[in-house]
Formats: structure tokens, sequence, C-alpha cells
């Protein structure tokens, strides 16, 4: 996904998973609840070429400001974070995750 926004196309992801961390709905790409909503997204991008335009600058502005370190920071960040709230021990998350 981040490639997608690394070359300036905005990205649609489905609502599960990690790719709805990394882009800003609406702005970077969209994030699809349905296969109809994924559909409505990729209609709604090819008949709004300004609005297509406008989310490519974005997304590759936003790739630029990352990196794969960051990405799986924020990854990790969001796992040890789940997990603690299940209560589960967060000493097993490697330490270099959490540097």
């Amino acid at each position: 996904m981040l490639e997608a926004l690394a070359a300036g196309v905005p990205a649609i992801v489905t609502n599960s998973g990690g790719p709805k961390y990394i882009l800003q709905d609406g702005v970077t790409g969209f994030v699809a609840i349905s296969d109809i909503d994924f559909i409505a997204k990729v209609a709604m991008l090819c008949s709004k070429p300004n609005k297509c335009a406008s989310m490519s600058r974005a997304a590759r502005q936003r790739a630029l400001r990352s990196s794969w370190d960051a990405v799986f920071r924020h990854v990790y960040d969001v796992y040890e974070n789940t997990l603690s709230k299940l209560r589960v021990k967060t000493s097993l998350v490697p330490s270099w995750v959490r540097a």
C-alpha cells in the first residue's frame, strides 16, 4: 500500500487489516466498508479528476514522510495497545520494536 502512495496512487483499502492505518481516509485514499462502497469509491475517483489529482499529490507526500521503520513502529504500537487491553504481556513484543 505504501508503494501505491509513493507512486501517487490514491489507495482504496478494506476496513480490515493494517493498510487502513497507513492512509488518511478521504485525503490519501479511501477505506471501503463493503464491496459496493469499494466500487463507489473507484467510480468517484474516475469521475472526479480534480479530486483524484489532489489525492494523488497528498498520497505521494504522505509516502515521502514515511519509512518502513516508522510504518512498522506504528503497527507494533497498535498491536501493543491492543494486547495491553487484552492483558497480554507486552514483554513478548521484541525490544527493538519498542525502541
